[in-house]
């Protein structure tokens, strides 16, 4: 959803591709090929709440969900549930 790309953002990405880190936003669940904006405000919204994973833990994420805004915040809080073994 956000087309825009920054400085921030920029080197967000440099810093993932050197360190084979993937930015799960868009990816999975119910965001996946989506990208839904996690910040939003009446200056415009954007996607500036990430979360980040290796390649080895793509196995394990179950969902990802950019939930609705609570009214306390301009953030929409994001869920990573993890299915790993005891």
């Amino acid at each position: 959803m956000d087309r825009g790309v920054n400085t921030s953002c920029n080197r967000l990405l440099e810093i993932c591709k050197s360190n084979n880190i993937y930015i799960i936003n868009g990816r999975i669940g119910d965001d996946a090929r989506t990208g839904s904006h996690t910040y939003l405000s009446t200056n415009g919204n954007s996607l500036i709440d990430y979360a980040l994973c290796s390649e080895d833990l793509f196995p394990v994420i179950s969902k990802f969900i950019v939930h609705d805004l609570y009214s306390f915040s301009p953030h929409c809080p994001i869920q990573v549930n993890l299915n790993v073994n005891s």
